[in-house]
């Protein structure tokens, strides 16, 4: 299954066969799309303004939840937890409900980049281009 946003949609494509691909669902939104959405273990995420982290069921289209205070980018999932930059802030999600765990602000912060989605290596980059490579306790 694979996603793609356009506009104030995020469509569903059965991917398994290439070059027969097919339509197979469609989450539309009230407002337009200006983060690309992200997949991992059978979800779409995706910031839809004002309304905040969505989460769908890559297979169904159906939202599984939506967390209001969780949007932005989500950059990671690291021991289950999703990672999720918003502008110079940084929040652990629960990706079973959109809860927001924990939020911090990293000023000077860019963006966010893992070397593997899942568990992989986290560095942050600045607006003075340092990169800074974070490391588990």
């Amino acid at each position: 299954m694979t996603a793609g946003a356009l506009l104030r949609q995020v469509w569903g494509f059965d991917a398994f066969r290439p070059g027969q691909e097919r339509h197979v669902w469609r989450y539309r939104t009230n407002e337009q799309l200006n983060i690309q959405p992200t997949y991992s273990d059978g979800v779409v995420y995706v910031t839809v303004p004002g309304t905040g982290l969505v989460a769908i069921d890559a297979a169904r289209g159906s939202e599984n939840w939506i967390g209001p205070d969780a949007g932005g980018v989500v950059v990671a999932k690291r021991e289950g937890t999703l990672i999720v930059q918003d502008g110079s802030t940084v929040k652990a999600v629960e990706p079973k409900n959109g809860d927001v765990l924990h939020s911090f602000k990293v000023p000077g912060l860019k963006t966010l980049i893992v070397d593997r989605f899942e568990d992989g290596h986290l560095y942050a980059t600045t607006r003075t281009n340092a990169v800074i490579r974070f490391a588990t306790r």
